[in-house]
């Protein structure tokens, strides 16, 4: 388990066969194929009051919370970057953190809030340690992929692995642990941008 940036190096220097990944780049090294575009959702501690504001987020409210979030190369990180820069918002981070494990103790404490795809705090959210809030903004998704180097064949293990994923998301889904779509509204499949394959790759080759 790592974030999506070293998982997203280490995949390109095929030190890993797959991986589940956000936000990945078009790589020439890098085969990218979409699973579930997320939602993504402000995480809190629940009202002492017990009281819950259950209203959408706006990006302009990060301006007033002190936020704990991952660092400037994490997907997550960059999908609200951009969403927060398209509306001239800056969030005001406290501290940055490459842990979900330590982001959600950091929100338990209330040292702030973060941002984080549901299924990272469903958990915590049934027994009512955090809740989550989605937001108002549609940019507040984000594209999960399955990704392997275009340059190592894909053996049967690994083709195996991946439908053992894909189907365990699609199964999620109804069951609320995940919130987002592994279609697009027409019931076209999601689209992310494919590397285009070397001429001397295995798979431009046809030998996967």
């Amino acid at each position: 388990e790592a974030f999506s940036a070293n998982l997203l190096e280490w995949t390109e220097a095929q030190r890993i066969d797959v991986a589940v990944l956000y936000d990945a780049r078009s790589s020439p090294s890098l085969i990218a194929t979409p699973l579930l575009l997320e939602d993504l959702f402000l995480i809190e501690r629940p009202s002492e009051n017990g009281v819950q504001d259950d209203k959408p987020v706006m990006l302009a409210d990060l301006a007033g919370r002190e936020c704990v979030l991952p660092g400037q190369e994490n997907g997550l990180r960059r999908v609200l970057d951009s969403a927060c820069a398209a509306e001239g918002v800056r969030p005001r981070v406290v501290t940055e953190v490459d842990c979900v494990a330590a982001l959600k103790q950091l929100v338990e404490r209330g040292v702030g809030t973060t941002v984080l795809p549901f299924g990272a705090v469903h958990r915590e959210v049934k027994d009512g340690k955090l809740r989550a809030r989605p937001f108002a903004s549609s940019a507040m998704r984000a594209l999960l992929v399955i990704a392997t180097p275009s340059n190592k064949p894909v053996t049967p293990l690994v083709r195996a692995m991946i439908r053992i994923i894909e189907k365990e998301v699609e199964r999620h889904v109804p069951l609320d642990v995940l919130r987002g779509t592994t279609r697009n509204l027409d019931g076209t499949a999601l689209k992310s941008p494919r590397a285009v394959l070397p001429a001397d790759s295995p798979r431009a080759r046809g030998y996967s």
